[in-house]
């Protein structure tokens, strides 16, 4: 914000001392009724408890001490102590409880039998009657010594002494009938167990026989052979020489193979070239062909290189060749062909003969593995079976300890029920004589003087807390700078004192207008109901009779106030905007209290011809007709309209309504940092009569009491 303009010096003056004061006095008046409302309650209360607990009550009381030592028992020569202090408390802690148990309770009425009339009352069942005597008897240890006090409390004295003794011995008889630590309890745990162990002796010995039946033996030692294990090894070792045998008779397998192939493929050849020599048919039919050879050859000889008949006799001789070589050929490769199958047959013959024996070691191996497996498996078998047996007997051992352990701790726990222990009675209770406390007047007393306090602090902490603005001085202190002034509420705006104030921010307005040229002023609420309206019509009024001509122009599309028009159908700063009425015909002349002022007009297109320039020119031409315009714009917080007329530029005079809340004042004024207007004021309006101090009449009403919709709004600014 660039500058700030304050009212005159008596507004000044209001608004010196920024802050919330406390004012005792101007708080008791305001809040009268809730004062005086608050000490009758008080009172009333006071009587109506003085009433019912003003009655004299009587005690009665008992001692029982609780010793940190344990006399010697029957069967040892050894006193028992409290390992520590703590300890000590914690057993002590433990008996408070166990005497204001519900069983204490019930054994005591018990004791009481025909008397017990003195604690029951008439129709009231046992369980009741017990549950009241545990809510009534107080019990506590005393602090530094080894007693605990039992005490009861009750308006009548007879037989109270009598409740509390039956109390206090019920408990002892208790204590005594459960032993040292509940050892009776204890011992018919101890017994309980010994049972279970003898039966599971029992059922130990019957099992073992039973394993002794399947295994054949009668007895189970630590060291005891299996007698499977001989065998175990045995088949271990059977397949191990079956497994040998089975590997020689596959390399035997394999090593046929290769060697029958390659004796056949060396040997094949040289038998057959053996058995062709030997072939005296095939001999026969090469010597013929040789001796047609020679003779072609001999003819040959005869002729001459270039003789015709040379050739045919070449020809003859390719072909002897020829067939030659095809009839060793053919010879050879028959001759081979049977050899090659010889030599197989007797191949496979011993192939078969390795494979067979391949197959029965095979067989024998696996025979072994499945024996061998089967005889592992009674090999386990058998170890688990005695393994169990010999479990079961050393369950059956470690219960026969524990059966002797349990037979010597009963025999101590029996004698130790029989010795003295921690607790005995140190006093008896005694029929009380006098009261111990009780009185009417005192209670009554004590809350009449806190309703009197409470009534007289209430209303200064109710004005204290109250998180609305309620003063000119809180609203200085959340702006950083002093009001224009304040105007009182719609009943006290038309006095004598109303009109003053109102004048009061006329002439500020009249001077900053002198001062720095501004002429025009936007008034805004920060919500809907801070009397923006009234107050531009009063301001705009009371500048004109100071001689300044003033105009108010109503620019709150929000809320349309009726008094800115003659008719509903006159025009005004919409038409004069378009550009369908003139500057003249939107203004209505004063008449009475209404000054000269500028409807609205028809708002139903004025998102069409709200433009920044339209209205700059239009102030502009007003400007030539009138000293200060004053703007009712609409709310600060819930329209952007304000913000637009802000920007024309002119000057913002922010109006707080009294009882505004501070969060609301303060978002707007974060709000007014970020437009920064040239020129910022402020009004507080519609305070109550009691302007003068800074507070308004009808601030009597807790911010409880304020509309809801209000008090949501308040929380959601102060949420933001």
């Amino acid at each position: 914000m660039n500058a700030a303009f304050t009212g005159s010096a008596t507004s000044q003056a209001v608004t010196a001392a920024p802050g919330r004061k406390i004012a005792p006095a101007a708080s008791l008046r305001r809040h009268r009724w809730a004062a005086g409302a608050t000490a009758a309650v008080m009172i009333m209360l006071g009587a109506m408890v003085a009433a019912l607990k003003g009655t004299p009550t009587y005690m009665a009381e008992a001692a029982i001490r609780i010793s940190p030592v344990f006399s010697k028992t029957l069967q040892e020569d050894v006193e028992l102590r409290f390992n520590s202090n703590s300890d000590y408390r914690e057993y002590v802690q433990q008996q408070v409880v166990d005497i204001d148990s519900y069983e204490t309770a019930q054994a005591a009425l018990a004791r009481l039998g025909a008397r017990r009339w003195l604690w029951q009352r008439r129709g009231e069942t046992d369980r009741r009657a017990a549950e009241r005597l545990m809510s009534a008897l107080a019990v506590h240890p005393v602090p530094d010594t080894y007693l605990v006090t039992l005490s009861l409390e009750a308006q009548q004295r007879q037989g109270l002494a009598d409740v509390v003794n039956a109390v206090a011995a019920a408990y002892l008889e208790r204590q005594q009938s459960q032993e040292l630590y509940g050892s009776d309890r204890r011992i018919l745990l101890l017994q309980e167990r010994r049972k279970d162990l003898e039966s599971q002796i029992k059922d130990a010995a019957q099992r073992q026989a039973e394993i002794g039946q399947e295994l054949g033996i009668s007895t189970f030692e630590e060291k005891f052979i299996n007698p499977y294990d001989k065998e175990l090894v045995d088949a271990n070792e059977a397949l191990n020489v079956a497994r040998r045998q089975r590997i020689d008779a596959e390399a035997k397998e394999a090593a046929l193979e290769s060697h029958v192939k390659r004796i056949s493929d060396l040997q094949v050849e040289s038998q057959a070239q053996e058995v062709l020599a030997n072939d005296r048919a095939l001999g026969d039919l090469r010597t013929e062909l040789y001796r047609r050879k020679a003779a072609v050859f001999l003819q040959l000889r005869g002729l001459a290189p270039g003789h015709p008949g040379r050739a045919a006799l070449m020809a003859e001789l390719a072909d002897i060749d020829r067939e030659l070589s095809r009839m060793t050929a053919q010879a050879l490769e028959r001759i081979r062909a049977m050899l090659l199958q010889g030599r197989a047959n007797k191949a496979k013959e011993e192939l078969s003969q390795a494979q067979a024996q391949v197959e029965q070691t095979r067989r024998t191996e696996a025979g072994l593995a499945a024996q061998l497996e089967t005889l592992r498996g009674q090999v386990a078998e058998f170890a688990n079976r005695y393994n169990e047996a010999l479990n079961l007997r050393s369950q059956s051992d470690r219960a026969r300890k524990q059966i002797d352990e349990i037979d010597d701790r009963i025999n101590f726990l029996t004698l130790e029920t029989k010795a003295p222990g921690f607790v005995r009675l140190a006093s008896a209770a005694r029929a009380p004589d006098i009261p111990v406390k009780g009185g009417r007047t005192k209670l009554f007393l004590i809350f009449a003087i806190a309703g009197v306090g409470l009534g007289a602090t209430l209303p200064v902490a109710i004005d204290y807390l109250d998180p609305r603005v309620l003063s000119a001085g809180e609203l200085h202190r959340i702006l950083e700078f002093p009001p224009l002034g304040v105007t009182l509420d719609d009943s006290e705006r038309l006095t004598v004192s109303g009109r003053d104030l109102i004048r009061h921010i006329a002439l500020a307005i009249a001077r900053e207008r002198r001062a720095s040229g501004t002429r025009l002023f936007v008034l805004s609420g920060c919500h809907c109901g801070a009397g923006v309206s009234t107050l531009v019509l009063d301001l705009a009024r009371e500048i004109s009779a100071l001689g300044v001509k003033a105009v108010a122009v109503e620019a709150n599309v929000e809320h349309v106030d009726k008094r800115y028009r003659l008719s509903s159908s006159a025009p005004g700063l919409i038409e004069a905007l378009a550009g369908s009425a003139t500057l003249k015909e939107a203004l209505v002349p004063p008449a009475g209290d209404l000054p000269e002022r500028m409807p609205l007009g028809n708002a139903f297109d004025f998102h069409r011809v709200w433009k920044l320039n339209d209205l700059r020119g239009l102030f502009d031409r007003m400007a030539e007709s009138c000293d200060l315009a004053l703007i009712d714009a609409p709310p600060l917080l819930d329209s952007s309209e304000s913000e637009m007329l802000i920007g024309l530029p002119a000057a913002l005079i922010l109006v707080v309504m009294a009882r505004e809340y501070a969060p609301v004042v303060r978002r707007a004024v974060r709000l007014l940092e970020r437009l920064s207007p040239p020129v910022v004021g402020a009004v507080l309006s519609r305070m109550g009569h009691e302007a003068g101090d800074g507070r308004e009449a009808s601030a009597s009403v807790l911010p409880l009491g304020l509309p809801v919709e209000r008090l949501a709004r308040w929380f959601w600014h102060e949420a933001e």
